[in-house]
């Protein structure tokens, strides 16, 4: 099994979210893209064990650039964790079919709800 996790960001945000998955998956199964040219080069690898990448988004521009890439995202799992509750960037995050939408702020423990049930669903197929 791999976790994918895409991200921008290098802050407390990013650490925040990472040590949340942490607690549900060992660091070595988890990889880890820091700019959109990195992920779109992963995708196009085989999938091999990859289960799901969790993306977060810092903006607007970040997220387009995303949807210009959604068909590497053909059945892969996505997670996407949005800046706020913007209603654009909702809608353009819908064009991606994500499993899951939720905001970079949302407490810890909501992401680890939603990734048990993914994972318990993903174990049962």
């Amino acid at each position: 099994m791999s976790i994918l996790l895409y991200s921008t960001i290098n802050n407390d945000t990013k650490e925040r979210i990472l040590r949340t998955i942490t607690k549900l998956f060992e660091k070595d199964v988890i990889e880890i893209c820091q700019s959109t040219a990195a992920l779109s080069c992963r995708l196009k690898q085989p999938h091999g064990k990859l289960e799901l990448v969790i993306t977060l988004v810092e903006n607007q521009n970040k997220l387009t650039n995303l949807l210009l890439m959604h068909n590497l995202f053909i059945n892969i799992p996505i997670i996407l964790l949005l800046p706020g509750n913007d209603k654009e960037m909702v809608t353009i995050a819908h064009k991606l079919y994500p499993r899951y939408i939720g905001y970079i702020d949302d407490p810890p423990e909501a992401l680890i709800e939603v990734l048990k049930k993914m994972i318990n669903r993903l174990n049962n197929v």
